[in-house]
């Protein structure tokens, strides 16, 4: 009996010993899990060859990659190829892995998918427009006292925009490009839906982007330049290829002798960790621009931690030192907190703006309400232009780290953002 009484009183206290010691160990967190916004293609890949490449070299790398077809960015970088690879052979996934463990130092290639915009509402589809109706609002010289910003987007309204007033950048390696239809020659920027020089904007994000950004700019007094570079469609859909396209056309601009400061990028997507571990073909691109151009990226509107969830949002998320990503903030009072629909990260987004609030005007009498990490990020892109000339164009890594520590710290945000920065 007393054996019997002992033995079920060791048992009690191993039990509760192992509660205790169950109670000591922390958990591991629980990973959120959400449904990623990008389409990854099953059967394409985005490839970039060293210049120094021949063709001879470059048949041959194809062909044990199994391409089926390949075409070139129709302006800026033509070592730049969209692929498609013969399926029943090898799968994207290998093809992409294959290619980067094979060719390093002569190809280097990533995943292609495709995105969409958020949507736009009350704009106006404006009607075709020739080059040489814009020919007159484009300049390719600078006052010492002007900021260059190419934004990449849906395009421009250009009736619309300059009838407000404006002014276009025109870039000097145009004549290089030859689209389509030889009737819409180069104006300023390109565009890669159509392969034209004429970014007519036929979906409203990217006027709506610019007019944010320019209006901003007018009330301060700080002379502009813009590029548009259409790389959306009238539905507001893009994909990485284009988008690599458009930073390709940027480093072509930069290696002809063209002045870019700042690049607005209100545009992005959620896409699964595991494709996103070594950021890719356009990290690296945009990363080369780093001596040169700054990259204003918005966070993106899913309301998700985009660190420490199962998905990351590019560009907003990429490593490149010469990215600003920008969420969008609620204040309540003396209360200030993300907006619910903002995306977060303290590791990938650097500074919180207001989500919404923010108006346009054009000719018409009547405003346009504008909300969203886009027009937070175009809001940052007006800030630090306006920065960028008041502080003697400091290069773009200085720009960035001097305009940040202008922002008000708000501790409760460390957790969503980087020192939880905040500017109004």
């Amino acid at each position: 009996m007393k054996k019997g009484i002992l033995f079920l009183m060791i048992v009690s206290f191993l039990l509760v010993l192992q509660s205790c010691n169950n109670d000591d160990t922390p958990e591991e967190p629980q990973m959120e899990n959400h449904e990623p916004t990008i389409t990854v293609s099953p059967d394409q890949m985005i490839v970039r060859f060293a210049a120094s490449l021949s063709e001879d070299d470059r048949i041959a790398i194809r062909n044990e990659s199994n391409v089926t077809n390949f075409k070139k960015c129709d302006c800026g970088n033509k070592n730049i190829e969209l692929w498609g690879i013969d399926t029943d052979v090898i799968d994207v996934e290998r093809a992409v892995r294959g290619l980067k463990q094979r060719e390093r130092g002569r190809a280097e290639g990533d995943y292609q998918f495709s995105f969409t915009l958020p949507t736009v509402t009350n704009f106006q589809v404006p009607d075709a427009i020739i080059p040489s109706d814009i020919v007159q609002f484009t300049s390719n010289t600078l006052d010492p006292e002007t900021v260059t910003i190419a934004v990449i987007d849906t395009g421009l309204d250009y009736r619309k925009y300059f009838d407000a007033g404006g002014l276009l950048y025109q870039d000097p390696g145009a004549p290089d490009c030859e689209p389509e239809n030889p009737e819409h020659f180069h104006t300023s920027g390109w565009n890669f839906v159509e392969n034209t020089g004429t970014s007519l904007d036929l979906n409203g994000h990217g006027t709506y982007v610019t007019k944010l950004i320019t209006s901003t700019l007018e009330e301060k007094a700080i002379g502009y330049r813009i590029m548009p570079i259409q790389a959306f469609n009238e539905n507001g859909e893009g994909s990485l290829w284009n988008i690599i396209c458009a930073i390709g056309y940027l480093q072509r601009v930069k290696a002809e002798g063209g002045s870019i400061d700042i690049v607005n990028a209100s545009f992005g997507g959620t896409i699964e960790k595991e494709l996103f571990e070594n950021d890719g073909l356009l990290s690296t691109m945009i990363g080369e621009l780093q001596n040169d151009m700054l990259f204003i990226t918005s966070a993106g509107n899913e309301g998700i931690d985009t660190d420490n969830s199962n998905l990351r949002h590019f560009p907003s998320g990429f490593t490149a030192v010469n990215i600003l990503g920008v969420g969008g903030f609620i204040e309540n009072g003396s209360d200030i907190n993300m907006h619910p629909e903002s995306n977060y990260g303290n590791l990938s987004i650097d500074v919180a703006v207001p989500f919404e609030g923010y108006t346009i005007q054009f000719d018409d009498p009547s405003t346009i309400d504008l909300r969203g990490t886009s027009y937070s990020a175009a809001r940052v892109s007006a800030l630090i232009s306006e920065y960028y000339i008041d502080n003697g164009k400091p290069n773009p890594i200085n720009l960035k780290n001097q305009f940040l520590s202008t922002a008000t710290s708000v501790p409760t945000l460390n957790d969503s953002i980087n020192s939880g920065r905040v500017l109004r």
